[in-house]
């Protein structure tokens, strides 16, 4: 007994209906896919830009140790500055926005190691009152310092070996283990996150009794 139904029209239909969800979710994975992959190089591209246009003042005026650069607002050493610095009125120095600062300058070639200082302020919360800071240069891990309270202010040196330089290109990589949002209130209890404040280096040739300070 029939029942007045083509079953041949109705498996195209369903078919239909299963292959335009595939692909609609074929797009939407493409689409999540291409997001996060222009997302993550995008930033990359502007960290590249940023320390490239740094890389390429510093060829075109090479520094000669002993040095010392003073960084903030209208510093013309700010132009040593890669990427991840801020500077503003309101703070001394350069402000660290992620979690990650580079100096990027060019040198002679070392004869000898080098001692290079960094002068910056820490600022730390009452729940996370110490902060550690690494100091990598040309991709090499050089040690990491705890900062924060009594010793905010303390001077990081680091003893850099000649061979890591003997290009005389510097890429210095400050990075911090907690960085607070630059829209959240800095002053007081209330304050939502940790802050770093880069306010000068310097850079000189090391001997036997300049030990790095710890």
């Amino acid at each position: 007994m029939g029942t007045g139904i083509d079953h041949r029209a109705v498996k195209p239909s369903a078919a239909r209906r299963w292959t335009s969800f595939a692909a609609l979710l074929a797009l939407g994975v493409g689409y999540i896919a291409a997001y996060l992959f222009f997302s993550a190089h995008s930033q990359n591209f502007l960290v590249v830009q940023r320390n490239g246009r740094a890389m390429a003042f510093g060829e075109t005026h090479p520094a000669t140790s002993p040095i010392t650069w003073q960084f903030g607002q209208n510093s013309p050493d700010n132009a040593r500055l890669g990427s991840g610095w801020l500077a503003a009125p309101s703070y001394p120095g350069v402000r660290l926005l992620t979690q990650d600062g580079w100096i990027v300058f060019v040198t002679g070639r070392p004869d000898t190691d080098m001692l290079l200082r960094l002068d910056a302020l820490v600022l730390t919360t009452q729940a996370v009152p110490r902060n550690t800071i690494e100091v990598s240069i040309n991709g090499t891990s050089l040690g990491s310092w705890q900062r924060g309270g009594a010793d905010a202010r303390e001077p990081i040196e680091v003893r850099v070996p000649r061979s890591l330089v003997a290009d005389g290109q510097w890429h210095v990589r400050v990075h911090v283990d907690h960085i607070g949002s630059i829209f959240g209130r800095d002053t007081g209890a209330a304050r939502n996150g940790q802050d770093l404040l880069l306010l000068a280096i310097g850079l000189r040739r090391a001997d036997s009794s300049n030990e790095p300070a710890r």
